[in-house]
């Protein structure tokens, strides 16, 4: 398929994995998580229970080179309520 077609999923990464998994080569990131690593441009939407790690997990994202990086400020407690 070609990449603008390609299906958006989303990533169950616990925030502890962010820093190390966001530096795995593309290899590597498919072993440990069965699926393929973002591209730079891709979109990354972090969330955590209330938006603390995920904001830490954004500014990670954003020094590894990701481009389009988005905090779910609302997070879980905005989205289970």
């Amino acid at each position: 398929l070609d990449h603008k077609y390609r299906s958006h999923y989303v990533l169950y990464i616990s925030n502890i994995q962010v820093p190390e998994a966001l530096t795995f080569s593309e290899d590597d990131f498919l072993d440990e998580f069965g699926f393929e690593k973002p591209n730079e441009n891709d979109t990354l939407i972090f969330s955590c229970k209330s938006g603390v790690r995920s904001d830490a997990a954004c500014r990670v994202a954003l020094a590894e080179g990701f481009v389009n990086v988005k905090n779910y400020k609302g997070s879980a407690l905005e989205w289970f309520s």
